[in-house]
C-alpha cells in the first residue's frame, strides 16, 4: 500500500519532490472507516516539508454506513472556527488508487480514551485533570452549536423545517436502518418507535449537531483536549440531540457521571453559560431515548454485516449480544 499512497501524494501535489512514506500502518477502533495513518515527507520549492496524514477509507462492512461527502463538507467547514477538528485535505472517490473511496486528513496529536477507560471514568487517580478535560469537552459543544453553518454554507447538508422536523429525521432515518438490516423481531425497539414518533419535541433552534459526541471521540495531551473526531453523522438539527446522546446511561456503565466526566448538573449549566442555550431535560430525556434507538440501529448493522458473510470480523457479530443493555435501558427510560 505504501507505494500507491506515495502515488496518490503525487497526484494530488505535483509540485512535491522526492515524496517518501513511513510509519504507514492501520489504527485500530473507529465504526465506520478504516483509519490508516503514516508520515511523509517531500520537498517544494526548495523547502523541506514533513506532514502526518490520516486515510479514512470506506471499509468492505462495518457498524455503521456514512456519507464521506458529508463528513468532507462540514470538516472543511469548520477550519474557520474555534472547532478543534482535522484539517480535511482531498475526498477521493476514484476506487483506483486505494480499492475504495476515501479522504485524507490532518493526523492530530494527542491520544484517545483508552480503551479500558472508555466506558469508564475518565482519569479516576486524577479528579483534577479529569474537571480541566471534562470543562473542555463541554466548551467544544458549546462551540459546534454555536457555529454560523448558514454563513459557513452547511445549508447544503440539509436543513430541518421549523416545529418537529429535527425529531422527526432522525426517527425515520433510523427506523429506516433498523428495517433494513434486523435479523428478527425487535418488540422493545417497536414500542420505543411509536413512543418517539408520539412524543416529537419542537426544536427551538437549529444548530449543527455532531451526533456523536462522547468520550471517546476526542484525542488529548495532557492537560488539553487537541481534537475532536467521528464527523460522520453530523448534520444540521436539535442541540439537545448532543445532549441526550451523551448522557445515555451506555457512555458511562460503571459511573454516574455523564460520560465518565461531570455530573449531569454541571454538564447541564456549564452548557447553558458558554453557549447561550437553555437545555431542555424533556427534549434531553426524549433524545436519550432516540440514541438507545439509534445505538441498536448501529449495532445490528454491524451484525448484519457479519451474518450476510460481507464481513468476517467476529467482533460485528458479538456484539449483537450487547443489545439487550440498551432495550434494558429504553425500558427503564420508557418505564416499560
Amino acid at each position: 500500500m505504501e507505494d500507491k499512497v506515495k502515488d496518490y501524494l503525487k497526484f494530488r501535489m505535483p509540485k512535491a519532490e522526492n515524496p517518501s512514506i513511513t510509519n504507514l500502518q492501520k489504527i485500530v477502533g473507529g465504526s465506520s472507516r478504516e483509519n490508516i495513518a503514516f508520515e511523509a515527507e517531500w520537498t517544494e520549492e526548495g523547502r523541506k516539508i514533513a506532514r502526518s496524514f490520516i486515510i479514512r477509507r470506506d471499509p468492505v462492512a462495518s457498524l455503521l454506513e456514512t456519507d464521506r461527502e458529508l463528513e468532507f463538507k462540514v470538516l472543511q467547514s469548520l477550519e474557520s472556527t474555534p472547532v478543534p477538528a482535522p484539517k480535511i485535505y482531498w475526498l477521493e472517490r476514484d476506487e483506483k488508487w486505494l480499492e475504495r473511496p476515501f479522504v485524507v486528513m490532518e493526523k492530530m496529536t494527542g491520544s484517545p480514551v483508552s480503551a479500558m477507560s472508555r466506558m469508564s471514568l475518565f482519569a479516576p487517580e486524577d479528579p483534577a485533570l479529569r474537571a480541566k478535560i471534562a470543562k473542555q469537552w463541554v466548551e467544544i459543544l458549546a462551540q459546534i452549536h454555536s457555529v454560523d453553518w448558514k454563513g459557513l454554507g452547511l445549508s447544503s447538508i440539509g436543513v430541518p423545517e421549523a416545529g418537529t422536523d429535527c425529531a422527526r429525521r432522525e426517527i425515520d432515518k433510523w427506523e429506516k436502518v433498523i428495517d433494513k438490516h434486523k435479523l428478527e423481531p425487535q418488540p422493545i425497539l417497536t414500542e420505543a418507535l411509536l413512543w418517539l414518533k408520539n412524543n416529537k419535541p419542537e426544536a427551538e433552534r437549529i444548530t449543527l449537531v455532531h451526533a456523536d459526541f462522547k468520550q471517546d471521540n476526542f484525542l488529548f495531551e495532557g492537560e488539553k483536549i487537541t481534537a475532536f473526531l467521528d464527523w460522520e453523522m453530523s448534520h444540521l438539527g436539535d442541540p439537545m440531540e448532543d445532549l441526550g446522546w451523551s448522557c445515555m446511561a451506555w457512555w458511562r456503565q460503571d459511573t454516574p457521571l455523564i460520560c465518565g466526566l461531570l455530573e449531569k448538573e454541571e454538564f447541564f449549566r456549564y452548557y447553558e453559560d458558554l453557549s447561550g442555550i437553555k437545555v431542555d431535560e424533556r427534549k434531553v430525556s426524549f433524545y436519550q431515548v432516540l440514541g438507545c434507538v439509534k445505538m441498536t440501529a448501529i449495532i445490528l448493522t454491524g451484525v448484519r454485516s457479519f451474518s450476510d458473510g460481507r464481513s468476517h470480523d467476529l467482533t460485528l457479530g458479538l456484539l449483537g449480544f450487547l443489545i439487550p443493555k440498551l432495550e434494558n435501558e429504553l425500558a427503564n427510560l420508557l418505564a416499560l
